[in-house]
C-alpha cells in the first residue's frame, strides 16, 4: 500500500478520534444540538468510507454500504454484532442529514 493511501486512511481515523473525542452528552442550545448531529454524521460517513477502502484494498467489489459492511465482517471473521451496530449507525447517519440540512 503506497503512503497515499495510508495517509488517506490516517486522515479518516484521525477525523472520527477528532469530532467524537469531547461531543457532550447533554447540548446547551440549539447550535450545540446541531454541531454534535454533524460531528456524528460525518464521523459515521468517515468510518463507512473507512469501510469501502478496506473492502476496495482486500480486492472485494464495492457496493452499497451495508454489503460492504457484511462483506467485511465475514472477509474479517468479526462479531456479527459489530455488522449489524455499523450499519445501525449508517442508518442513523442517514436519518441526521436529512434532519440537519
Amino acid at each position: 500500500m503506497d503512503e497515499l493511501r495510508i495517509k488517506r486512511y490516517r486522515d479518516k481515523i484521525d477525523h472520527v478520534v477528532d469530532y467524537t473525542k469531547d461531543l457532550p452528552i447533554k447540548p446547551r442550545n440549539e447550535l450545540e444540538k446541531r454541531g454534535i448531529f454533524y460531528s456524528l454524521q460525518t464521523s459515521i460517513e468517515a468510518v463507512v468510507d473507512l469501510i469501502a477502502m478496506v473492502t476496495k484494498d482486500l480486492g472485494i467489489p464495492v457496493k452499497d454500504d451495508n454489503s460492504n459492511i457484511s462483506e467485511i465482517v465475514k472477509m474479517r471473521k468479526l462479531k456479527t454484532g459489530l455488522g449489524e451496530k455499523l450499519k445501525k449507525a449508517n442508518g442513523m447517519r442517514n436519518i441526521i442529514e436529512k434532519s440537519i440540512i
